[in-house]
């Protein structure tokens, strides 16, 4: 049973790690740690189903009737991957990573660099095509990696 406090009332025990100075107050349950996992799963789903949607139905529907899609053709992966990645993270991350409240930005920001990092770093292959549409599109895919992540999970989190 948790301790009570002065005023009757049960406070929550202090379990791991202490807590910094940008940390929440208190730890997330099991349960919740639990429903994130389970909407990761369920996101990281849906970006894969998405990726071959795209790439098995669109893209050749696309490239056979020359449809403009601003370049979503041969850039689609950018926007799967990142919003993939993001869902990856939150499989794999501890519990205690849920503490710290720049968890958002971290989960948004890390894939973006990645693919960006991909991207540039496809410069200096000989056999990678640089493209800037690539780039373009994988802010589209953190805009929308973002905003799921702020959908799926924000509210387990509160």
């Amino acid at each position: 049973m948790p301790p009570m406090s002065s005023s009757g009332h049960f406070t929550p025990a202090q379990e791991g790690p202490p807590k910094g100075p940008i940390s929440m107050s208190f730890p997330l349950a099991h349960s919740a740690i639990r429903t994130l996992r389970a909407r990761a799963a369920a996101v990281l789903g849906f970006a894969a189903a998405t990726h071959l949607t795209l790439d098995l139905v669109y893209r050749p529907w696309a490239v056979q009737r020359a449809f403009p899609d601003f370049g979503l053709t041969g850039s689609f992966t950018q926007v799967t991957s990142v919003i993939g990645i993001s869902a990856i993270m939150v499989l794999v991350e501890s519990d205690w990573f849920w503490q710290d409240k720049w968890n958002r930005v971290f989960l948004s920001c890390i894939p973006i660099i990645a693919m960006l990092s991909y991207e540039v770093l496809q410069l200096w292959l000989p056999w990678a095509t640089f493209d800037i549409r690539d780039i373009l599109w994988t802010f589209v895919g953190g805009a929308l990696a973002g905003a799921i992540n702020g959908f799926a999970y924000d509210s387990v989190k509160r």
